[in-house]
């Protein structure tokens, strides 16, 4: 056995490695130290020649369980086998960095997409040793299938006995055990974190790293469009930049950015944001406050700068310096993106997280450090906007010292509401770590009435995504059941049946948990539309462990009926790997009644200046008359809300608060004073708004996602798995907005186009070379946009829109992959050109791809989607495969040179409606058997339904025209096409029709202008306003029909006839009308009672086959994604 070794005090850490990778092949476990698997056998049984054991054993790869299997042969031959089990393992000099947005999902905790694999095999004769050989296996799977791996094989055969000549020196270093020393990582993780301040400067000896930067950017400059080349010049500018120290930077800065153009510089300041390294950062703040940089390119850096790999405590002291200058100072964007990308860095420096890094600093202290600057900063702040953003990077920081602070900002009632929903919100990186302590702060809140509702559904929230155990979610739903606040109680329905019908992969173990307690529940949900809800609309695959999840949310108060919060979010998991809150977009206000009528106040008052007072009549009469209303039927608000106006529109991203945009009094107030003075619009303003310089330019570039993952190998070279997605995005041209007479002209010019490449790679390297592969999977697009628009508002809204067609050929999209094999020798002057690649081929891609191409012609102008295709493929075959896809448009010799559309839309006018023919609207497949609770005959149905019409007819309604025309300029062929839209309404609503007609003229291979003529009529029953009357009412059906004919040389036509009505269960309702309700109760069950729930569909068509087979594709994924009951009688 190999137990402590020792090194000179010179050996360097990568050549120690190697030397343990030989010894650890010579290290064997005969004597069974550190025995796991005790038996109860005999000693007979025990000392038998064949044997398997486990034992904890150190290796170079860590210190793990090891097991072990003796096999003797005949000829006095031994066989070991020796294999290790990493999944239990105390020990294993690994490191993992930007892991920190993810959660470990708790119901799928096996399945690491990474699986190591390692085997020894000792062949051990009479006189010792003879043979060993490691096989390891380090593989990356995608739908549990290998999709990358690294494969290192060793072998040590005994070949001669030698008497030792010279005698070695006495060894003076350090004792090291056989575990991989990760010491050469150490330093450069150190200097990534610490930047100059470190002792040991490990890129110190590349000298050429300011001319590789240099050619990089030269290089860059060359490639005048975004394309492969320069997403993978950006990467190796970023791991150039990591190398760099601060004077290496300052000579990058001097010799390379301050001789570029615009977009050289923001690639260079979004490079060393990117880099996010203590070098890069310093450079960058100090470079930011002495230039003149943009406020939008500022934000641009400091939401890179949010996601850097290597945060640490000497960044976050840069970025609190940072804060106190002038420039953030005095612009509130800048303060607030700075606030929250500290309180991001703070959580990757002190949260508990999913990295693993090898430099271990005081957590403790600087967790105290950085809660009491955040909570001054809370403290000091005097208005909603100030405290709410202090607790949004409070909660972007993740600090589980914060949750005693918080829970006396969520407990005092003297706080503004949205700041203590905002302190329950800011809990949320604590679900993992502290879930207990996190659903004792919240369940008392949640349990008590007397709290506002929102605050009780918020807390609510966050308990759920703790993960709780059956006997918490017990209390909850009896909680429910004896709730009087139906909205607390809807929402919390809601929310539990969510889980228990989510396929979520990580809610697995909640939803069976909730399953049995929610299905024996008393509570009856009621039925109101403005009803607090939660929903969540996922789409998983469990053999995956993956898929995406939606989350919708609703919370209504007592004051009022506007949301007090709308939430959307979208969650992914890949691999059992969880990004919570990956997207979420939200919006959350208190007494935005006032904000709102002070707009309609200022708009009442344009109005009544202006020369048409119509509208502002209009209006005034509308509030007037719901006044009235509301002060007969004595309805008037719980609660005088006079709490301050607040609005907020929050993004966030990857878990963590991204932007906040706050709507408060005083800011409406100073866009009113800005733009209207005196009732009047103030032109001038907006003159100043528009008349900007049209030219502008936009550059983005930044990486997607970044992970990188170092693990030893059994050769004593480190194996570095890391993916990454550089993302270049780039617009430029001329944008005009002008004022004409009654209306504005809109002008934009320009060629957005964006590239992106995901690099896969698996690498074996140390300081010498490096060897590995990688998949490289590129998307590029482009879109040229040439258009000139006038919006005129007269008599008539006038729209004319004019699109410039390019008149050369164009790739739209581009997408292609494929796998590559790579070598590169790091030492010497070739450390950054002597990279050496080969493609590698799939054999069933070679075999299987053919070429494919498709075109499409619409009035000349071709769209071409070609590229190489496997007709039998799968999924897995998308990481892996070679191919290369793309669309490209085309013109031909008879391409217009514009397009021009006119669309113009008339005022609604009173007319005399026409005749209405029920016949067209009804069918002997509609009759309406009686039942036991009503018995009405058809014929009286009818009739009902004639005499109903009858007096639409004799009523007023509106009729509203809307017309378009296109027509192609400067084209070889003529092309043109109208379409003209009526719709005529009866003034309550209660029966509508639309006809649609239109022609175009005809396409490649039509001899014929291509026409449509559709109407469409939907007729709609009378309200009742009580049970009784709904029971007495004959005809309640909602009746519809739709005739339509279109087509060219070839005439669809389809003919459809509709009825929405009710099942004869939900017919049993009515026998509830027997019985007097009053208040909400009469409300709600007359809600229920009239709901139709079933619909019944005629159809008669005439359809050419490609029209048929689409609707039957159509109608078939209507079945699969819906659980509709349904029943088809064929003519």
């Amino acid at each position: 056995m190999v137990d402590d070794l020792h090194f000179a005090e010179k050996e360097q850490a990568w050549s120690a490695n190697i030397k343990r990778s030989v010894l650890n092949m010579l290290h064997i476990n005969l004597q069974k130290v550190g025995r796991i698997d005790k038996t109860s056998m005999d000693g007979a049984l025990v000392s038998r020649e064949n044997d398997f054991f486990t034992v904890n054993e150190r290796t170079i790869e860590g210190d793990c369980e090891v097991a072990y299997m003796i096999l003797k042969r005949k000829d006095d031959t031994t066989e070991i086998t020796k294999s290790v089990d990493f999944e239990k393992c105390s020990r294993r000099p690994e490191a993992k960095y930007n892991f920190r947005h993810r959660s470990e999902c708790r119901d799928c905790k096996m399945a690491d997409n990474f699986e190591p694999s390692t085997v020894y095999n000792y062949v051990i004769e009479k006189d010792g040793l003879k043979k060993v050989e490691v096989v390891s296996f380090y593989t990356v799977t995608f739908e549990r299938q290998p999709k990358m791996k690294s494969e290192v094989r060793a072998t040590l055969v005994f070949e001669d006995v030698r008497k030792i000549k010279e005698k070695f020196e006495s060894v003076k270093g350090k004792i090291e055990s056989l575990i991989y020393s990760n010491e050469m990582e150490k330093d450069i993780e150190r200097f990534y974190m610490h930047g100059d301040d470190t002792e040991v400067l490990p890129f110190e000896h590349i000298k050429e790293k300011i001319n590789a930067a240099h050619r990089n950017i030269e290089e860059i400059r060359e490639q005048k469009e975004n394309n492969y080349e320069n997403t993978l010049l950006m990467h190796r500018l970023v791991s150039i930049l990591r190398m760099c120290s601060l004077h290496e930077l300052g000579v990058v800065h001097s010799e390379v950015y301050t001789k570029g153009d615009e977009r050289l510089m923001a690639i260079m300041e979004h490079a060393l944001a990117i880099a996010g390294t203590k070098n890069t950062i310093t450079h960058l703040l100090r470079h930011v406050e002495k230039e003149n940089v943009k406020t939008h390119r500022i934000v641009s850096l400091l939401k890179s700068i949010q996601e850097m790999p290597y945060p640490s405590s000497k960044i976050v002291e840069e970025l609190l310096r940072f804060s106190d200058t002038e420039i953030v100072k005095r612009s509130p964007v800048v303060h607030q993106t700075t606030w929250l990308a500290i309180g991001s860095v703070m959580h990757g420096v002190v949260g508990e997280t999913m990295d693993e890094r090898l430099i271990k600093e005081n957590h403790r202290g600087l967790k105290q450090k950085y809660l009491n600057v955040l909570l001054k900063q809370f403290e000091k702040a005097d208005k909603i906007y100030e405290k709410v953003l202090a607790l949004k990077s409070l909660a972007n920081a993740g600090i589980d010292l914060s949750v005693y602070e918080l829970e006396k900002i969520i407990l005092n009632k003297h706080e503004e509401l949205p700041i203590r929903m905002e302190a329950i919100d800011a809990l949320r990186l604590l679900k993992d770590s502290m879930p207990r302590k996190v659903r004792s702060i919240l369940m008392p809140v949640y349990k008590n009435r007397l709290h506002h509702p929102e605050l009780r559904m918020a807390a609510l929230v966050r308990i759920m995504h703790t993960l709780p155990q059956q006997s918490v979610v017990a209390q909850i739903i009896s909680t429910m059941e004896r709730d009087s606040n139906q909205q607390v109680a809807a929402f919390t329905y809601d929310l539990l049946k969510s889980f228990v019908g989510s396929t979520h992969t990580c809610y697995k173990k909640l939803a069976n948990d909730i399953r049995p307690l929610l299905s024996i529940t008393r509570y009856q949900r009621n039925t109101r539309t403005l009803t607090s809800t939660y929903k969540f609309m996922p789409l998983f695959r469990e053999n995956l462990l993956s898929g995406v999840n939606f989350e919708l949310g609703t919370m209504f108060g007592k004051s009022s009926v506007w949301p007090k919060e709308i939430m959307m979010s979208l969650d992914s998991v890949f691999s059992g790997m969880w990004n919570k809150n990956l997207f979420q977009l939200g919006l959350s206000q208190q007494n935005i009644e006032k904000i709102i009528e002070k707009l309609i106040n200022k708009l009442m008052k344009l109005e009544q200046n202006s020369q048409s007072v119509v509208r502002g009549r209009r209006i005034k009469e509308s509030l007037t008359l719901l006044k009235d209303i509301a002060k007969k039927l004595d309805i008037r608000p719980r609660i005088n809300d006079d709490k301050t106006p607040y609005a907020m529109l929050y993004l966030r991203y990857k878990e963590m608060d991204y932007a906040v945009l706050p709507i408060d009094e005083k800011i409406i107030d100073d866009l009113l004073e800005k733009y209207i003075d005196n009732g009047r619009i103030e032109r001038r303003e907006l003159d100043r708004l528009f008349n900007r310089d049209p030219e502008f330019q936009l550059h983005s570039m930044t990486f997607l996602h970044e992970t990188i993952r170092h693990v030893p190998s059994t050769l004593g070279l480190c194996l570095t798995l890391k993916d990454v997605q550089p993302f270049i995005a780039h617009a430029e041209g001329e944008f005009t907005i002008e004022t004409i007479s009654s209306g504005l002209r809109i002008r934009l010019n320009t060629s957005p186009t964006l590239a992106s490449t995901q690099l896969s790679q698996m690498r074996l390297w140390n300081p010498l070379f490096e060897h590995g592969v990688k998949t490289e999977r590129f998307v590029e697009a482009r879109l040229p946009i040439n258009f000139d628009a006038e919006v005129l508002y007269k008599n008539q809204i006038e729209l004319k829109y004019t699109i410039n067609v390019p008149s050369e050929e164009k790739t739209l999209l581009r997408v292609w992959s494929h796998p590559v094999t790579f070598f590169r020798m790091m030492c010497g002057p070739k450390y950054f050109s002597g990279l050496e690649q080969k493609s590698v081929v799939i054999p069933k891609w070679r075999s299987a791809a053919k070429e494919y191409e498709k075109t499409i012609n619409i009035w000349g102008i071709k769209a071409v989607l070609r590229g190489n295709m496997v007709s039998n493929w799968d999924r897995r075959d998308i990481p892996v495969g070679y191919y290369d896809w793309e669309i490209v448009m085309r013109p031909s010799q008879d391409i217009p040179r514009k397009l021009r559309f006119h669309l113009t839309t008339d005022r609604c006018e009173k007319v005399r409606l026409d005749s209405i023919d029920s016949t067209h609207l009804l069918d002997q497949k509609f009759d309406i058997e009686p039942t036991k609770y009503e018995k009405f005959e058809e014929r009286k149905r009818r009739d009902h339904l004639n005499k109903f019409t009858r007096d639409i007819e004799r009523s007023e309604g509106y009729k509203h025209h809307l017309n378009l025309r296109v027509e192609a300029v400067e084209s070889n062929v003529e092309r043109y096409g109208n379409a003209k839209v009526v719709t005529v309404c009866e003034k309550g609503l209660r029966f509508c029709k639309m006809t649609v007609e239109g022609s175009f003229s005809p396409s490649e291979g039509q001899r014929r202008d291509w026409k449509i003529f559709t109407t469409m009529q939907l007729l709609l029953p009378k309200m009742a306003k009580s049970l009784m009357e709904l029971k007495n009412q004959a005809h309640r059906e909602i009746q519809g029909s739709v005739h339509s004919k279109w087509g060219a040389d070839e005439v669809n036509e389809l003919n459809v006839k509709f009825q929405i009505e009710q099942s004869k269960e939900q017919k049993e309702w009515t026998r509830l009308a027997d019985k007097e309700y009053k208040g909400l109760a009469s409300y709600d069950l007359l809600r229920q009672s009239s709901l139709l729930n079933q619909i019944k569909i005629v159809a008669d068509y005439d359809l050419t086959p490609f029209t048929k087979n689409l609707v039957h594709r159509v109608y078939d994924y209507i079945k699969l994604y819906t659980f509709l009951a349904k029943q088809i009688y064929p003519k």
